[in-house]
């Protein structure tokens, strides 16, 4: 006697669905509730998913012929848990979530689909022309690979009955690779109508490796240019000289590690030599006084050691051109007095070698340190050090204040 055999869908239902009830129970509530913290105002889905799976450790995916990847999504709340992200994603873009082991999958939400349905009449009868849900491929760590027998390949139409095409589910060790090709299954549909699957868009797998792993992407996360001003205190020459620093610098990164700096800053320095004469009686302030100020523009190349989403510290080397003017007495003076010049009072005679305006190239080096608070509102740190063909070396210390784009 033959034993009867279980019908191939109800079989393959009971055994996804199995794998879907042994898979949710892998989440945990303590990741659901996991606060994740995004400080962009606006985000592609990409890059909020890769946020996502930095901070929880979980992978996501989605069908990029669905959902755009660079599609912009706003942010309200910009510290919210796992569990009311995904509820916020889910009423922007009217789509579901799917949870297959370690997996999040954003998939369509089924009453948005019935609502796109087009119904059309023939003399054959009437025909619904769906969407069905695309082929998607997942890893996991802990899954084996499901494929049913008896696969048919595309789609067919039985006697008085309409089968839809449905993709194999593949999961699979890490260490495992996957097939080139996913046979489809045919199986028949609860609702009886006739659905037309369109080519199998390509999944767009986001790469969300658990915190401490780097992504395989070259997308920009956190990265993102700044424009800041800074001020701060400087000193010109042997030190003798004190004064201020300022100026603009817009910084524009390759990656998380490297970007370039474009700069433009101004220093003034001054000194006095203090002469005071006493003229029978009455003191005459007859110091000399010194003032060199100069304008520079430079390119600086920098290094991150580290950047987050708050803290960032740069190692900074460029090279600039600056155009300098210095006030007379800079190379020197004599001072006489009133017995060698039968002048009452006293003489300077200044010394001038070098030319008051000159031009020099340079290099410069910077260490610099900015924390991101709010809208991408930053404040640091600058000190530096920098010299040039002309001898003059200016090592200075600044604070920065800015915001990145």
């Amino acid at each position: 006697m033959k034993t009867p055999s279980i019908p191939y869908p109800i079989l393959l239902a009971l055994i996804l669905f199995s794998f879907s009830l042994s898979s949710n129970a892998q989440l945990s509530d303590q990741i659901y509730d996991q606060k994740i913290f995004v400080q962009q105002s606006e985000i592609r889905i990409d890059s909020l998913l890769k946020v996502f799976g930095r901070s929880t450790g979980v992978e996501f995916s989605f069908n990029s012929s669905r959902i755009s990847p660079a599609k912009k999504l706003p942010v309200n709340k910009h510290t919210q848990t796992l569990a009311q992200w995904l509820r916020s994603i889910n009423n922007l873009l009217g789509i579901e979530h799917k949870v297959v082991g370690n997996h999040i999958i954003l998939v369509d939400n089924p009453l948005r689909v019935a609502k796109s349905t087009i119904v059309s009449n023939s003399a054959k009868g009437s025909q619904v022309v769906g969407k069905t849900t695309p082929p998607i491929v997942l890893k996991t760590d802990k899954s084996k690979m499901v494929e049913p027998e008896n696969q048919k390949m595309g789609a067919s139409q039985e006697s008085g009955q309409v089968v839809t095409r449905i993709d194999t589910v593949y999961l699979s060790r890490q260490d495992e690779t996957p097939p080139k090709s996913f046979p489809p299954i045919d199986v028949p549909p609860s609702t009886g109508a006739q659905h037309k699957n369109a080519a199998s868009p390509q999944i767009n797998n986001v790469n969300t490796a658990p915190p401490g792993k780097p992504a395989n992407t070259s997308e920009r996360s956190e990265e993102k240019d700044a424009m800041y001003f800074f001020a701060g205190v400087s000193k010109h020459g042997s030190g003798d000289m004190k004064g201020m620093v300022f100026g603009v610098e817009y910084t524009s990164y390759f990656n998380k590690r490297f970007s370039l700096t474009y700069s433009l800053r101004s220093t003034i320095n001054s000194s006095t030599d203090k002469i005071l004469v006493d003229n029978g009686g009455t003191v005459t302030d007859a110091s000399v006084r010194f003032t060199t100020a100069g304008v520079q523009l430079g390119v600086i190349g920098g290094t991150s050691l580290i950047h987050s989403a708050h803290h960032e510290f740069m190692i900074k080397l460029g090279a600039f051109g600056r155009y300098q003017s210095a006030s007379n007495g800079s190379d020197g003076y004599i001072l006489y007095g009133p017995a060698a010049t039968g002048v009452p009072t006293y003489l300077v005679g200044y010394q001038n070698v070098t030319p008051q305006e000159t031009v020099a190239l340079g290099g410069i080096l910077q260490f610099q340190y900015n924390f991101t608070f709010g809208k991408n509102l930053f404040i640091g740190l600058q000190p530096g050090f920098q010299t040039d063909t002309n001898g003059d070396a200016i090592p200075h210390v600044a604070l920065t204040i800015g915001k990145r784009f």
